[in-house]
């Protein structure tokens, strides 16, 4: 992640999604044959939910910083949904470089599959792309903007209470956020309509 945020926006298409569509094939290969008559459970019907957490650069120069979001799934297949989320990074301090900060935002577009542990614990890898924006700041100035697309990955473990209100601990990958990855970890709930 540079300092200014601007001099690295990455747009490598092809090895990284052709990789996601592989895997979303397979996946709905899998359940392709799933029969339309099947009573699904209430927890598969859309959900949405919140979460709170904190996130670090791979870069060593930036400080932890706290994060929040949003996030919305719909299935489209027997376990298998398509995922929308969105979450505001607070600044990421550089720590050699006083008054010198980073502020990211971004959203998430991606296919999860819940794979069932036991009646209440689930855990829901997720693969998609995510779209981000990052402003650079010098002592409250603006210095440059970075926006870009690429790669994310997640895992969730889910806790499920009466097959409505869910409660996640998450884990989730960003790659190649303005030249950095981001690692992001997060506590949420949310509500199966």
């Amino acid at each position: 992640m540079n300092t200014y945020c601007g001099a690295y926006t990455n747009y490598i298409f092809p090895y990284k999604f052709y990789a996601i569509l592989l895997i979303v094939f397979v996946i709905m290969s899998a359940h392709a044959g799933a029969s339309a008559a099947d009573k699904a459970p209430s927890y598969q019907l859309p959900y949405l939910g919140f979460h709170l957490g904190a996130a670090q650069v791979s870069n060593d120069s930036f400080e932890r910083s706290a994060a929040y979001g949003v996030l919305g799934g719909v299935y489209v297949f027997k376990n298998t949904s398509v995922e929308l989320g969105y979450t505001k990074f607070e600044p990421f301090d550089h720590k050699r470089t006083p008054g010198t900060w980073i502020e990211v935002q971004g959203a998430t577009l991606g296919i999860a599959h819940r794979f069932d542990l036991t009646k209440w614990f689930a855990l829901r890898p997720g693969v998609g792309a995510h779209f981000w924006n990052a402003d650079g700041y010098y002592y409250g100035h603006f210095t440059g903007e970075d926006r870009g697309m690429d790669l994310t990955m997640n895992l969730a473990l889910l806790f499920t209470v009466k097959n409505r209100v869910f409660f996640m601990l998450n884990t989730r990958w960003l790659d190649s956020v303005s030249g950095a990855d981001i690692w992001h970890q997060s506590l949420g709930a949310g509500v199966n309509f």
